[in-house]
């Protein structure tokens, strides 16, 4: 218990990371029903699926993207899936959108991975990937005023950039300078209480809205677990959580840039009447290649785990 105390920062930073992409630039502006007590209720779901996260991350040695995308996966579905039951809305399509069109390689790869290892390198990179994502993001809160039957708003853009910037910022922060032990995150008492009570808001709050969402959410994990599973390498002594890397406070800099880079973004796709079409066009590529990447991670496992058995056998027969 103990241990798993000392890593509470490090779950926090990865809640707040992951609450900024999923939540908070998904909906892209401000919406008349937000409030304080309703942000810190969803950090506080969010970072609670993040830490069961975490424990597969450690549990199961992921140390690569591939294999991080099918955490993703797993983060994603629990979120829509058992949390909230987005995931049956629109079958088979609702599969994919957004557990792993958006929180896999978003919040998960690109949010926990990537994006910080470009910050803590530094460099001309880090900046272009931060004014990138900033004006993506305001693109897509030009989409997402449209949909709501709203202008598209460069200071909603701006506000909710800088809602998102500062939670990355944080987050990252306490993963540096929080570094969870051996042993930390593993599956002990905290884990097992925090998936009891996800399990229980999924029975009382979307099993009986959705009656039959056992049936489409248990496989759908089984078949992530088992791909995780075959094949996971042994532990060799390396940091446990490398995959989910912290940025010193010195290299936060380009988080800057992503403000000013919405507001642009938003602008623009005002101006060239593309806000409509932006939103589309993301889910028409994002929904079928996140079931294909997530196809392709998932059995991956498989290809490599038969090439080592065959090279095992070659070494026998030699």
């Amino acid at each position: 218990m103990r241990r798993t105390l000392s890593a509470l920062p490090f779950v926090l930073g990865t809640g707040l990371v992951t609450w900024a992409l999923s939540e908070r630039a998904f909906w892209g502006r401000l919406r008349p029903d937000d409030s304080v007590a309703d942000s810190l209720f969803t950090l506080a779901a969010y970072t609670a699926v993040a830490y069961l996260g975490l424990v597969a991350v450690g549990r199961l040695a992921v140390a690569d993207v591939r294999r991080l995308f099918l955490v993703g996966a797993l983060v994603g579905w629990t979120v829509e899936g058992m949390v909230v039951g987005t995931v049956y809305a629109m079958l088979p399509l609702s599969i994919s959108w957004t557990a792993l069109a958006w929180h896999a390689p978003l919040s998960v790869v690109i949010g926990w991975c990537v994006f910080p290892r470009l910050l803590g390198h530094g460099g001309r990179r880090a900046w272009i990937a931060a004014a990138g994502g900033g004006a993506a993001m305001g693109a897509w809160s030009a989409f997402m005023s449209v949909d709501a039957g709203v202008d598209p708003d460069p200071g909603h853009a701006t506000v909710t950039a800088a809602i998102v910037a500062a939670a990355l910022g944080a987050g990252y922060a306490l993963h540096h300078r929080f570094r969870p032990g051996p042993g930390a995150l593993g599956i002990g008492r905290p884990a097992i209480i925090v998936a009891c009570l996800v399990v229980a808001w999924a029975l009382l709050g979307v099993v009986p809205a959705v009656p039959f969402a056992p049936l489409v959410l248990v496989p759908l994990v089984a078949v992530t677990l088992r791909a995780l599973r075959r094949g996971a390498p042994a532990p060799d002594g390396a940091e446990a959580f490398a995959v989910v890397p912290g940025v010193p406070t010195r290299r936060l800099a380009p988080l800057l840039l992503v403000p000013p880079a919405a507001a642009a973004g938003c602008l623009l796709a005002a101006v060239t009447h593309a806000a409509p079409y932006v939103g589309y066009a993301v889910y028409a590529v994002a929904t079928p290649a996140g079931a294909v990447a997530f196809v392709m991670a998932a059995r991956r496992r498989r290809v490599s785990a038969e090439v080592s058995a065959g090279d095992e056998k070659g070494a026998l027969r030699m």
